[in-house]
């Protein structure tokens, strides 16, 4: 499958993407926005200043940090633009069951930080269970951004690289599965504290299961396994 092309949004500003994105936190709802994947690049051969640029993302595996930094790697190491070389990225991913963005930083050469920023903008520890339901975010992202082929709800996001997270049928397993272990997980959590965070994480994992089901029949090339 050809990769699609990859858009280029420069900043004013250096990291008033990433900026504008954690100010947002507190005020998201639903499965929030799309990735956001910002880039440093500097000029090869010139000695002018560092460029912020910025796209936006469906679809990418959020399974782990290491899938994303890989994303940003294919970037780094295949460059769109030779009169610039990319020396750090961030993916951003935003977990709505736990309402915090996944962040893993990719500085070149050499080193990978992931984290988490909270509502209040606060940094704290990116662990298995967070990685688990930003996968599942992602997923359900992605068809909630997918398209009925009017064209009308891509237009309304700008810079958008779209890929298809579900190519076959061990993905679609892999995603039902995460699924399925997300509303046990709540249903006995919700058992032991009856918190109405963790009966808010079960139904949302229950209605993942169904809401691609219904994915499916409605955009059945999306959902095409192989």
């Amino acid at each position: 499958m050809v990769a699609p092309a990859v858009p280029e949004l420069v900043e004013e500003r250096t990291h008033e993407s990433t900026d504008i994105r954690t100010e947002s936190l507190q005020t998201l709802r639903e499965l929030g926005p799309p990735d956001l994947v910002h880039l440093i690049k500097h000029p090869v051969k010139a000695t002018s200043k560092e460029v912020g640029v910025y796209h936006h993302v469906t679809g990418i595996d959020a399974s782990s940090s290491a899938s994303l930094a890989a994303y940003i790697n294919t970037l780094t190491y295949t460059p769109y633009d030779k009169s610039y070389k990319i020396t750090s990225g961030l993916y951003c991913c935003y977990n709505a069951f736990s309402r915090l963005d996944m962040r893993v930083q990719v500085t070149i050469p050499g080193s990978v930080k992931s984290y988490c920023i909270d509502e209040r903008g606060d940094e704290r520890a990116a662990t298995d269970d967070l990685w688990l339901e930003t996968y599942l975010c992602g997923v359900l992202r992605a068809y909630s951004f997918a398209d009925d082929g009017s064209g009308d709800t891509i237009k309304r996001i700008v810079g958008v690289r779209r890929f298809n997270p579900i190519t076959s049928t061990e993905a679609e397993h892999k995603f039902l599965e995460a699924a399925e272990r997300l509303f046990f997980k709540g249903m006995r959590t919700q058992r032991q504290d009856k918190t109405n965070t963790e009966r808010k994480k079960a139904n949302m994992a229950m209605q993942a299961g169904n809401l691609v089901r219904n994915l499916r029949s409605r955009f059945p090339t999306s959902f095409r396994t192989t």
